[in-house]
């Protein structure tokens, strides 16, 4: 099994990856926006803290994501 931490908070990825052996961290736009930094510049914290990161990317337009969602034609 795989253990990834789910967060963009760097200073609980640290302690996590002190505490656990988890196989990486993985992140999304939400979770990314609540660190009030740019971007770019929590992706490369996150990736300076794991070596193994992956992020969901943001769309420049959300409603064909919002309206495949509600269609129920399964999942992304």
């Amino acid at each position: 099994m795989n253990m990834l931490i789910d967060s963009a908070h760097i200073p609980e990825i640290e302690r996590l990856l002190d505490s656990f052996p988890a196989g990486g961290v993985t992140t999304n736009p939400a979770l990314i926006a609540r660190e009030n930094k740019p971007f770019k510049q929590q992706i490369q914290d996150i990736r300076a803290a794991s070596s193994r990161a992956s992020a969901s990317p943001c769309p420049s337009d959300r409603r064909p994501l919002a309206g495949y969602g509600r269609s129920g034609e399964g999942t992304l």
